[in-house]
């Protein structure tokens, strides 16, 4: 071993000095300290503990990116709706002119339980029709926006059928290439009260006597508008 010589060289201390001698033997010391840790650590492959450092962690390996943003730009009505996304987009109206041209089949003398259809197709060739929305609304109300025709938002429609007969909603979702819807809701003679979500009650009554409205939110490209029917009963 390397200690050796310098073992044999302290050896006859009588020759050397005792300032040399101190010296010497804090070298030893040194040294010896030194061999027992490299023996110690022996080459021996990192703990678990060190092994860990060296890992990337799982965020670091993560992509990047918030999952729910779809890119979808804020304002929905500068692009082409989807026949799926009648109901809610865009959020407001964005033509006052609408498109289209609705065919009724009848609205006056009606009966509990007869069936109303409704045929829309695009008025100009190059523009689509995507569906529709069809709702019993009371009679006089006005439409503009979404939550005019949703009944716990304003109370402008009916949020139950009035008969056992009859229907209150009615979705018509056009297929392609969407030149042309049609729907049928069957009207119903009788009276719906319900709360609104600020706490307002509400009725509403069709039959004679008791004019409502057929109302029509109707989907096309990039936009959506209302129109409305008097409806009159016998």
């Amino acid at each position: 071993m390397v200690l050796l010589p310098l073992l044999e060289s302290v050896r006859p201390m009588s020759k050397i000095s005792p300032r040399v001698a101190v010296v010497l033997g804090v070298v030893v010391v040194v040294i010896l300290i030194g061999v027992a840790l490299i023996v110690g650590r022996g080459g021996s492959k990192p703990s678990d503990s060190d092994a860990s450092a060296t890992v990337p962690s799982s965020i670091d390996t993560a992509q990047t990116g918030d999952p729910t943003n779809t890119g979808a730009p804020d304002d929905a009505s500068s692009t082409t709706l989807a026949p799926d996304s009648i109901e809610t987009v865009p959020k407001e109206p964005v033509s006052k002119e609408i498109p289209l041209t609705v065919t009724v089949s009848n609205t006056s003398g009606l009966h509990d339980g007869d069936s109303v259809k409704v045929h829309v197709t695009p008025k100009a060739p190059g523009k689509v029709v995507y569906g529709f929305e069809m709702f019993i609304c009371a009679d006089g109300a006005t439409f503009q926006l979404d939550a005019d025709i949703r009944p716990t938002f304003t109370g402008k429609c009916i949020e139950n059928p009035l008969s056992t007969t009859s229907g209150d909603y009615v979705k018509v979702a056009a297929a392609a290439p969407y030149t042309s819807a049609d729907g049928t809701i069957k009207v119903g003679v009788g009276s719906n009260t319900y709360t609104t979500q600020k706490g307002n009650s509400v009725t509403i009554t069709c039959g004679p006597g008791h004019p409502c409205q057929l109302v029509l939110k109707l989907q096309f490209q990039d936009a959506y508008g209302f129109q409305a029917y008097p409806l009159t009963f016998s």
